[in-house]
């Protein structure tokens, strides 16, 4: 009776055994592909709202709209000087500096475009924040019709050690002042520089 007993079960594990050896493939590995393609549709999820999506929402705020991708978090205060603050989504958990994009306003007074980035730069350049600072460009551009003064710059920040790069945007309007700051770790900036166009490019003075 023992022996039949033995025997039976031993036909079944082989039956079973043999019915997993002749599924497909595909059904074999069906979970690995599963958990492969989480991870890649996750992956170019990701890749593709920071770079290609164009559902992006407007703020509008001191006399300025600007759009970022809805991934990005922003704080808004129109009460302080920088009013708008927007910080990318985080790529790992050891990421030493989110990008970020600040947008500041401030009374024009007297001064001019020329002026003004001339006196921004000078205060960059002998900033206690930043070590190591190197000028790339310097030049005018035009956003939706209104001439913007734009400087693009590296340096290290001090406390932290982080190379960064700076891409810098000046206006003087009416009797205000404006400057948009898109900054970026170093090493990210290739990555990151699409979207800061996008969101410059959505810059528009009301």
């Amino acid at each position: 009776m023992k022996t039949t007993l033995l025997t039976m079960i031993l036909v079944v594990l082989q039956c079973h055994f043999a019915s997993a050896q002749n599924l497909p493939t595909s059904k074999r590995n069906s979970k690995t592909e599963r958990t492969s393609a989480y991870r890649t549709n996750s992956y170019e999820y990701n890749d593709r709202q920071r770079y290609d999506n164009d559902d992006r929402k407007i703020y509008k705020e001191n006399g300025i709209s600007i759009s970022f991708n809805k991934d990005w978090k922003v704080k808004e205060d129109k009460s302080k000087t920088t009013f708008i603050k927007a910080k990318s989504p985080k790529e790992h958990k050891r990421d030493a500096l989110q990008e970020f994009v600040h947008v500041a306003k401030r009374k024009a007074g007297k001064m001019t475009l020329a002026s003004y980035s001339s006196t921004y730069l000078k205060s960059l350049s002998e900033a206690k924040a930043y070590k190591n600072f190197r000028l790339i460009s310097n030049k005018t551009v035009v956003i939706n019709g209104i001439e913007w003064q734009q400087i693009v710059h590296k340096a290290n920040i001090t406390s932290k050690n982080i190379g960064i790069v700076n891409e810098i945007y000046l206006c003087v309007g009416g009797r205000a002042r404006y400057s948009i700051t898109c900054c970026s770790q170093e090493n990210s900036y290739d990555r990151y520089k699409r979207e800061f166009q996008k969101i410059i490019k959505s810059v528009k003075i009301r």
